[in-house]
Order: C-alpha cells, then structure tokens, then sequence
C-alpha cells in the first residue's frame, strides 16, 4: 500500500484499528448512559446553530462587502424586477449567474410575501443561513465517526458556536456558499474512518465541481482533498472526475447563454487576474490571513494554531487540505478576510476535534472526583462558546457588525416614504449601499454631489446625504440621521441623513450610478476606457 492511499485511508501514523478502537472503545461517554441518541443530538445542534446564525442576521445587520449586493443580490433583483445598478464585472461578462440566478429565485419567493423590501430578502437570508448549517452537520458526522455521540456534539458544536461562521453565514458572498459547499464535498470524498465508494465520490466531485465554478482560487485545496480521497484507485478518480464534469459542463452552457462563450467567467476571469494585473489591486503582505486572526480573535488564535496542529495526525486529509487552501490564499496579492471563510469551518472541526481527544483526558482525570461524564464535555462548550463571545465583543469585530448600518437604516427609511419615486445618494457612494433590493421595486438609485442637488433634484424625491451636507432647506426637510461602522474605539466612522421633498419625479439619465472601473479598464483620472470596455463587453441581462 502506498504512503497516499495510507494517508486517504487515515493509516500513516498509526493502523486503521486504531481509529476503530477510538470510535468504538467503552469509555465514561457510553452513547447507551448518554440519554440522547444520534438524530436527536444532531437536531439539537443544527438548531442552536440555525438560531444563532438568524439571530445576528435579523438584529445586526450589516454588509460584509460590496460584493455580496452588487455582484450578487443586485443582479439577482434585475432578473426579477427589471431594474438595478450594474457592477463593471457584468459589464465584461467575467461573472458566472449560476450564483445571482438562485438568489433571483428567492427574491421572487420573497416577492410572494408582499412588496416590503424587507420580507423580499428574509427568503435570501434563510437560504444562506439554511446552506451554512451544512459545516455544521458534516462537522458533526465526522465527531460521531470518531467519538459517537459525544464526539459529534463537541466537534459540530463548535463550528455552530464560533463567531466567524455566525457573522458570515446570512451574508450572499460567493466565498461564503463556496465554502459551505466544499464542507459537504469533503465529507463525501473523506468519510474518515472507511473509504470512499464510487457514489460518494461522484457526488464529491460535482460538488468540487460546483466549488471550482464558484471560487477558482478553491483548485489546489480540491486537487490535494481528491488525492487523499482517491489515491492511486483510477476507479475512485474516473468517479469523482465523473461527477464533476456534469457540473462544469453545465456551467459552460450556461456561460454559452448568459455571457456569449463557453466557461467565459472561468478564463476571463483567470485572464484578467493573472494576465491583466486585477488581482494586484490593493496588495496585501504574505502575513495577511495571520495577521487578522490575531486580530480578530485575540489570544485565541494561539489556542486554535496548537489545537489544529495537534489534530493533524487524526485528519491528514483535511489538515493538508487546509494547508494548500492557505498557501494557495496567500499567494494571491489581494486578499480580504472573506476570502478565507472557505477554510474557517476545515479548521474548526479539526480543532473540535483535538478538543474531543482533551475531553477524554479530562473525564479521566476527573473520574476520580466522580463528577457525572457530562461535566467535561460541557465545560469544553462553555469555553468555546465564551470565547466565540469575548471575540465577536471584542473591538476589531465592532466595525464588522455595524459595517454599511448607517447606509441599511436610511434605506429601510427611504424605503418607507410615502410617494417614493427616486433615491438620491448625496456625496454616499453606491457601493456602500444594500442597493436596489432594498427599495420598492422600481424605484431607481441616482448619485449626485451636494452641489449638484439643485440640478438634479427632479431626479429623486428622498435623498440619502452624507451627514456633513447640505441640501436647500426650502426644498428637502431632514427627517432622520444614522450612524454606522464603528471603528475599534466605538465611536462611528460614518453617518447619513435621510431628506425628503414634497411632489413627484422626472426620470432621468445623466445622473445614474456609473461602475467603479479597476486600473485596467479606467485612464489615469479613473474615467473609462472604451476601447477596452468595449472590446470584453458582453451583453448583460435586464
């Protein structure tokens, strides 16, 4: 036997016996004694993790990225609705709709629910927050495979309870949904304690596959958890390569109709990174992915380095999997904490799992003390989950819970304005926006300056303005200011004021939002250049 098909098979650093024997050895944690079975216990966590994950979505709302509205749920509303601001990427069709186009199905779920903006992305929040608890589920699978019961609700209660993935989860980034579907690719690919069959591994590939659409950078993190799942078995890789090619190919015929080629937001997209430089835009240090979780998590990041590499040896396949997903991340210039979501859950279950191997040295260390076999398995929750808290109230997380929240609250204001005909954004830049989804559908987007109000004015009849202008008083009343994105101080980086004017609106055309063009497409003064816009122009969709 080869040392890859050791490795696929969990036997390098020790028999397979010996995972049987973790699994199935009588220990204080008896699934019989425990009083919960399996579909219970999982229930449970899916459920904890659910509300979690709706509670920070309805309460604290908040825009990751740009992103998430304006290469996403805005494209989404224009295959609804008809109408909405276009991103420069759909300009050059280097955006694949799979993603967009179910979105567009749950905007018009939430256009069944009446015409409030608000109850029109509910149905997209419920979605991400439904494909989110799949780390949560896979995690806890692999902890029964490892430690029954017990094993299951410590390592899925930790991927339910940590920070990171509960203030990701009901964000529509293509990062995030990538990396909700690599979890249930890996379980179908390294069950962990026995091998792949044929049928799990068709079904790892089409979700690879789905991955590979979604996040090219995902690649070499794919390639190195194919090679453990498959080894030197050219059945298990005719399998796996089986399944993914119906997903790719599906994917270039919709490329074929939406964008004009084949797998065009794949090469187009590869070719403008790579060869075209888009991908230096903003460059970050080698250290960048280390730097935020040190950030971010505090101490905590030295906890979860130590626990994951302690948990190596139980889960070769996915620790190195990891590993060629940070290397691959890191060598990327630009980089943004979002981008690494796809490896945060990998990481925790590993951690959750070296976690289940300190409970057992715990319980047998307090056996003497007769504590009930509960005790510990509780207590390492209640660490988690006081450390999830302290890290998610700590001040580097403030401005990641009230990100863009100025800008939500006017809308939702805006939004409400009886006779809305027009927004206008004054000297408030469209990319800070939640966008057209969260106005009454019709209602068009206009960005204007401060000085430029008295001209445009017919345009819009509520203005969101940056606090710091003025517009005419015998024209707009101010009606409501807000505040958002708090720095690590606690005081508020930014704040708008909604106005309104009486009477109706003209439509207009000089002063609509314009895409942000990168340095490849734009002159030195950021204007466009056409020749190039034009020359990767594609027709976008209404």
């Amino acid at each position: 036997m080869t040392g890859l098909d050791q490795l696929a098979r969990g036997q390098l650093w020790g028999p397979r016996a010996s995972l049987r024997r973790l699994s199935s050895r009588p220990s204080t944690r008896s699934d019989a004694g425990s009083g919960i079975n399996s579909p219970v216990a999982l229930t449970c966590v899916l459920v904890i993790a659910a509300c979690l994950r709706l509670l920070a979505a309805f309460n604290l709302p908040n825009i990751v990225w740009p992103d998430e509205v304006f290469q996403v749920v805005e494209p989404a509303h224009r295959l609804v609705y008809g109408n909405g601001i276009v991103a420069w990427e759909q300009v050059v069709g280097m955006r694949s709709w799979l993603f967009p186009g179910v979105i567009a199905v749950m905007l018009w779920v939430g256009r069944l629910f009446g015409p409030d903006p608000a109850l029109e992305i509910i149905p997209v929040q419920l979605f991400m927050v439904a494909c989110s608890l799949i780390p949560v589920a896979v995690a806890y699978r692999w902890g029964e495979r490892l430690d029954g019961v017990r094993g299951g609700v410590i390592v899925g209660g930790v991927v339910a309870l940590w920070v990171d993935l509960i203030f990701f989860a009901p964000h529509p980034l293509t990062d995030v949904i990538a990396g909700d579907i690599l979890m249930g690719g890996l379980y179908a690919a390294l069950p962990l304690t026995t091998r792949a069959g044929g049928r799990r591994l068709a079904l790892a590939g089409a979700l690879f596959g789905l991955d590979l659409v979604l996040r090219i950078q995902l690649a070499p993190a794919l390639l190195v958890a194919a090679a453990f799942a498959c080894g030197r078995r050219p059945r298990a890789w005719l399998a796996m390569m089986s399944g993914g090619a119906v997903v790719l190919l599906a994917s270039g015929c919709l490329d074929w109709v939406s964008l004009g080629s084949p797998f065009r937001s794949t090469w187009l997209n590869l070719w403008l990174n790579t060869a075209k430089g888009l991908s230096d835009y903003a460059p970050a240090p080698p250290a960048f992915y280390a730097a935020m979780a040190i950030q971010l998590w505090w101490p905590a990041s030295i906890v979860i380095v130590c626990l994951f590499y302690n948990g190596r040896r139980r889960f070769p396949g996915l620790f190195w999997t990891v590993v060629a997903l940070f290397a691959t991340l890191t060598l990327i210039r630009h980089k943004e904490w979002r981008y690494f979501y796809p490896a945060l859950a990998p990481i925790l279950t590993i951690c959750g799992i070296a976690t289940v191997d300190a409970v057992r040295i715990g319980e047998t260390y307090f056996d003497r003390f007769r504590l009930p076999p509960r005790t510990v398995t509780s207590a390492a929750l209640a660490i988690w989950s006081a450390v999830s808290v302290l890290v998610a109230c700590g001040p580097r997380y403030a401005s990641n819970w009230t990100n863009v929240r100025e800008t939500i609250d006017a809308f939702a204001l805006a939004s409400r304005q009886p006779g809305l005909c027009g927004v206008g954004l004054v000297d408030v830049s469209w990319g800070f926006t939640p966008g057209s989804a969260a106005l009454p559908p019709g209602v068009p987007i206009y960005a204007s300056k401060a000085s430029d109000v008295g001209r445009d004015r017919a345009s819009y009849n509520v203005a969101i303005a940056d606090a710091a202008a003025r517009l005419p008083n015998d024209v707009y009343r101010r009606t409501s200011c807000f505040e958002g994105t708090l720095d690590v101080t606690g005081r508020p980086r930014s704040s708008v004021c909604v106005w309104v004017r009486d009477g109706g609106c003209t439509p207009s055309t000089t002063d609509l939002p314009v895409p942000f063009w990168p340095p490849f497409f734009a002159d030195s003064q950021g204007k466009p250049r056409l020749d190039r816009v034009q020359a990767y122009s594609r027709t976008v969709p209404p």
